[in-house]
């Protein structure tokens, strides 16, 4: 029986360091994906080969959701990479916030020229109180980056206090 005992402590264990390992990981994660950096002045791109659209702003309680996509038709998204980018309109201070890709496979319907364009879409979430926006009203701008390619997109979009 001491064998037993022993095999069950050695059981508790080991599941004790993946229950830890399992919460520092997601502790990491969120850290991520609530983090907001301040991003670099950037010159905005005229008359570019990008087509892009953004879907309407989800207002949450806690968080703004902002989603759409960018695709350079003909182009292969292969090191495709946007990141959202808010801008004060009255301090005018950048800020990125998390963004991530996700699919969008209306996009292939959308350009049926045999690239897959799928991987073109984005998420950013940002925490409104991160944000303040009860004092702060930000334009919004997408960092679209594709095959060496680097474009500053103002995405005709401001978040406002009153939604």
């Amino acid at each position: 029986m001491p064998a037993a005992t022993a095999n069950k402590k050695l059981i508790l264990i080991f599941s004790l360091i993946g229950l830890v390992i399992i919460m520092l990981f997601t502790a990491a994660m969120l850290i991520d994906f609530i983090r907001i950096q301040p991003a670099p002045t950037a010159e905005l791109s005229n008359n570019t080969p990008v087509q892009w659209k953004v879907d309407p702003v989800s207002y949450g309680d806690h968080f703004i959701t902002i989603t759409g996509w960018a695709l350079i038709p003909g182009e292969p998204p292969v090191t495709f990479n946007s990141r959202v980018v808010l801008e004060n309109v009255e301090t005018g201070r950048l800020i990125r916030i998390p963004t991530m890709l996700i699919p969008r496979d209306e996009l292939n319907e959308q350009f049926p020229d045999g690239i897959d364009y799928t991987q073109s879409g984005f998420l950013a979430k940002v925490n409104r109180k991160l944000i303040g926006l009860d004092v702060n009203t930000w334009r919004v701008f997408l960092d679209y980056q594709n095959n060496g390619h680097a474009y500053f997109l103002n995405m005709n979009l401001v978040l406002e206090h009153t939604q």
